[in-house]
């Protein structure tokens, strides 16, 4: 048992894997109670949602690592080492918008023969080289949830209309933050 303060207690019940929470209100104790998937819910319902636009910049950190590929013969590709050798010295912002490219599903973390990532090693994904050579448009904004892509919206966005507008980035402030999606299923609030 713990003591959160003078009014609220908590128990760990080993045999049925959950937390007990007891607040004293005035004379009287309350259950405040969950289990652990119902806290992980609570969790997932009240993290704010982050929403990446694919932008020119994006698309040319994408250009970048594919002319690397080009010209390595490979698609794995450590990008902190081996872009800047092929396509000069990277940014700031380049090399530290990377996964966002993994968010629009772009490019992969590359594994090895076991199946552990590579630190650093990235490679173009099948969908990353159909929006080059232009077969396909892409959602503008993916939105993502502690590190996982939970949806898209916006206008879709191909890469000639991307190649056209000047070089941008997102700078961590320009990221838009919103509302979890929740949906009501049964009078019951469910993440989506």
């Amino acid at each position: 048992m713990a003591h959160i303060n003078e009014r609220i207690r908590v128990y760990w019940h080993e045999e049925h894997q959950h937390f007990q929470v007891i607040q004293r209100l005035d004379d009287q104790e309350i259950d405040l109670s969950l289990t652990a998937e119902e806290i992980a819910d609570l969790y997932r319902i009240t993290r704010p949602v982050d929403k990446h636009r694919l932008t020119t910049g994006l698309v040319r950190i994408l250009i970048n690592i594919h002319r690397t590929v080009q010209e390595k013969g490979r698609n794995d590709i450590h990008v902190n080492r081996e872009v800047p050798e092929v396509c000069g010295p990277q940014s700031y912002h380049q090399l530290s918008n990377i996964t966002k490219l993994r968010f629009h599903g772009l490019i992969a973390k590359m594994k090895d023969d076991d199946g552990n990532h590579k630190k650093g090693h990235w490679l173009i994904t099948k969908r990353g080289g159909e929006f080059l050579r232009g077969e396909i448009d892409l959602p503008e904004i993916v939105e993502t949830q502690k590190n996982r892509v939970v949806g898209h919206s916006g206008n879709p966005v191909g890469m000639a209309r991307l190649k056209l507008q000047p070089v941008e980035f997102e700078h961590r402030e320009d990221v838009q933050h919103g509302p979890a999606p929740i949906i009501e299923q049964g009078g019951q609030a469910r993440f989506i």
